[in-house]
């Protein structure tokens, strides 16, 4: 279910603007009445306006404003919504706005003074140029990863010595022992010799 059929639905009012507004134009809708001054801005007209196609129209409960400048008929911004019973077409573009006010008076009474601009405990280090920043970074994490890759060759370095050790330990062990078996047949080949 849509935005605008779930407010349809719980009859309750909103205005909102047309996603991706500049996708449509002018003759994407039929108007429903004059052009208005827009309460509060004079230099630009709103109009009630519904789709040009008849079974888009039908399927869409919204309703739409268009806004232009006074002296252009391009409209350079849609506005949808639910709109209350007796708003004017001028109305709608500056309650949109007026929205935006009674947004930063209800955030100023939450934050009551706080100064949001002050540091709470964060610190943060000035950058003068992101870019130059971005490649420090970019270089500090090839360097990281070469000191990583260096770690893990030393220890692979310290190991293949370590079993080479251990290969030439076991290698004279086992000299030392064919010496050994080899000094011990010539002994008993002497021996029999002189028999």
């Amino acid at each position: 279910m849509s935005l605008g059929e779930r407010y349809a639905e719980a009859e309750q009012n909103y205005i909102s603007v047309l996603h991706q507004e500049h996708a449509y134009s002018r003759a994407d809708f039929e108007l429903e009445g004059p052009w208005e001054e827009v309460k509060g801005d004079p230099d630009h007209k709103a109009a009630f306006a519904r789709w040009m196609a008849a079974e888009r129209a039908a399927e869409d409960p919204r309703r739409f404003v268009l806004l232009r400048p006074s002296d252009q008929e391009k409209p350079t911004r849609i506005y949808t919504g639910r709109f209350a019973d007796g708003w004017r077409a001028g109305e709608v573009p500056w309650f949109h706005r007026l929205r935006w006010t009674n947004n930063e008076l209800r955030i100023r009474d939450l934050i009551q003074g706080a100064n949001l601009n002050a540091n709470f405990g964060y610190t943060y280090t000035e950058v003068p140029h992101r870019t130059r920043q971005r490649e420090w970074e970019a270089a500090q994490a090839k360097v990281d990863t070469t000191e990583r890759q260096l770690v893990g060759q030393k220890e692979a370095v310290h190991n293949l010595r370590q079993r080479l050790t251990d290969l030439q330990n076991a290698y004279a062990g086992e000299r030392r022992e064919l010496e050994q078996q080899l000094a011990r047949q010539c002994l008993e080949l002497q021996h029999r010799q002189r028999a």
